[in-house]
C-alpha cells in the first residue's frame, strides 16, 4: 500500500511541475505578443509623459532659448495661483457637465430603441452611428455655417418664428451650448456602439423571468437592463469624460478668425502672401462688402503695388468689393487655397490670450499691425527643420533683430 502511494505522490508531482513548465511558456508567449505593443507605447505615450513632467520642473525663456534652470514645482504653483487658469478650469467642468451626461442619456435612449426587434431597425442603427465616421473638424465646420449669426439656419427657423436672433460664438453663455451640442453630436455615434453592444449582451432569460413574474417595462428597465449595462455605463462615463477634458479641434475652428472685444464681436481682415508671410491686418466689426472694400484699399495703400492673384475664402462680401476696387486682378475661392491666411490667424489668437484680452479695437489694430508683419520672421517653418537648425535659425534671428533695432546698444 505505501508503494502505491509514494508512486501516486510522484506521479501528481511529475503533473504539477508539467502543467507549471506549461504555465510558463504561456506566460512568455503571452508577453513576446505584448512586446509590440509596450514598444508603441512607451514611445509615443509613456516617455513623453515622463519626458513632459521633466521639463516641466525646469523654466526657459518663451522662445525655448537660453538656459534652462531648475525651479521644481514653481510652474505649477503659479499656474494653480492664476485667476485665467481657474477660469479656463471652471469653463472645462461646466463644459464636461454639460457634454456628458446629456450625450449618455441621448445614446441610451437611441440604443434603447435600436435594440428593439423591428423591421428596418438596421437602416435607424446605421443612422445613429454615422457621427462617428465625421471627422470633428468637418462637424465643426458645418456647426460654424449653422450657428452663423447672419446666415445660419438656426437663427434664420427663429426668426421666422418670430424669436430674437442668438450670437451662438459670441455670447458666452450660448457659444458653450453651441460647443457643447456639437460635441455631444460627435460623440453619439461612439456611445451609441458601446451602449447597444452592452444591451445585446445581457441574456434574454433574465427579460423572460422578468414578464413571467408580472413586471412592465419600466420595472424590467430599472430592475434587470440597468444593473446589467452598469459596467456598460461606466466605462462609457470615463471615456466621455476624458474626452470632454481634452476638447481642442471644435472649439478652435468654431471660435477662430474673430476676437472679442469689450464682449463685442470683431473680425480679423488678413492678408498674406505666397509664403505666408503676413502682409496687412485691419479690425473691423463687419463682414460685408463695405468692409472687404475697405480692407482691400488699405491693402493697395501699404503696398503700393496691385497684385496679379488674390485668394480669398467664400465669402461673397470678397467678390463684389474686388470688382469694384480691383477690378483686373484674378480672383481665386478654393477651401484648401485659403489655408495660408487661415493659419496666420494662429499666433494672434495665441498673443490675445497671454495678453488676457485687448482692451479696445484701437489697441487691437496697432498692436495687430505691428506685430503682423515681423511675426513671421521669429517663426521659421519648423516642419522643415531639424531641432538644432530651428534653434540656431531663431538665434541668428534674434540676433539680427536686435542688431536692426538697437536694442543691445540701448541695453
Amino acid at each position: 500500500m505505501a508503494k502505491v502511494w509514494s508512486v501516486s505522490k510522484a506521479r501528481r508531482g511529475r503533473q504539477r511541475e508539467r502543467s507549471r513548465a506549461r504555465a510558463q511558456r504561456e506566460t512568455a508567449i503571452s508577453l513576446l505578443y505584448l512586446v509590440p505593443s509596450l514598444i508603441v507605447f512607451s514611445l509615443f505615450i509613456f516617455y513623453p509623459l515622463f519626458k513632459s513632467i521633466y521639463l516641466s520642473l525646469y523654466a526657459s525663456d518663451p522662445f525655448g532659448l537660453g538656459n534652462t534652470p531648475f525651479v521644481g514645482f514653481k510652474q505649477y504653483e503659479i499656474a494653480l495661483k492664476s485667476q485665467s487658469y481657474r477660469d479656463g478650469l471652471g469653463v472645462t467642468i461646466l463644459y464636461t457637465l454639460y457634454t456628458v451626461p446629456l450625450g449618455i442619456l441621448i445614446a441610451l435612449g437611441l440604443a434603447v430603441l435600436a435594440n428593439l426587434r423591428v423591421r428596418g431597425i438596421g437602416f435607424f442603427r446605421t443612422v445613429y452611428a454615422l457621427p462617428i465616421g465625421v471627422s470633428v473638424g468637418a462637424a465643426s465646420i458645418v456647426f460654424l455655417l449653422l450657428y452663423n449669426s447672419r446666415a445660419g439656419v438656426l437663427n434664420y427657423f427663429l426668426t421666422s418664428l418670430g424669436l430674437p436672433a442668438i450670437e451662438w460664438l459670441t455670447e458666452p453663455r450660448a457659444a458653450l451650448w453651441a460647443i457643447a451640442i456639437l460635441s455631444i453630436w460627435a460623440g453619439i455615434g461612439f456611445n451609441f456602439i458601446v451602449l447597444l453592444s452592452g444591451l445585446q449582451g445581457i441574456p434574454e432569460e433574465l427579460y423572460e423571468s422578468a414578464r413571467i413574474d408580472g413586471a412592465n417595462n419600466l420595472r424590467i428597465f430599472r430592475s434587470v437592463t440597468l444593473p446589467m449595462l452598469m459596467p456598460t455605463l461606466f466605462f462609457v462615463l470615463i471615456v466621455s469624460t476624458i474626452n470632454a477634458f481634452q476638447s481642442f479641434a471644435q472649439i478652435h475652428i468654431l471660435t477662430q478668425g474673430f476676437i472679442r472685444i469689450g464682449g463685442t464681436q470683431h473680425y480679423l481682415w488678413r492678408a498674406v502672401d505666397q509664403d505666408g508671410n503676413v502682409l496687412d491686418i485691419l479690425v473691423q466689426r463687419r463682414r460685408d462688402k463695405a468692409a472687404a472694400k475697405k480692407f482691400f484699399r488699405r491693402l493697395l495703400k501699404g503696398l503700393q503695388y496691385v497684385p496679379r492673384v488674390v485668394i480669398t475664402d467664400k465669402l461673397a462680401s470678397y467678390g463684389a468689393a474686388r470688382r469694384e476696387v480691383l477690378p483686373s486682378v484674378e480672383h481665386r475661392q478654393h477651401r484648401r487655397l485659403n489655408n495660408r491666411a487661415e493659419n496666420s490667424h494662429q499666433p494672434t489668437r495665441e498673443r490675445e490670450r497671454r495678453m488676457r484680452r485687448f482692451k479696445s479695437p484701437g489697441h487691437a489694430q496697432r498692436f495687430l499691425a505691428a506685430y503682423g508683419p515681423i511675426i513671421g520672421h521669429f517663426r521659421p517653418r519648423r516642419h522643415r527643420l531639424t531641432a538644432a537648425a530651428y534653434r540656431e535659425t531663431r538665434t541668428a534671428r534674434f540676433a539680427t533683430w536686435r542688431a536692426v533695432t538697437g536694442v543691445a546698444a540701448a541695453a
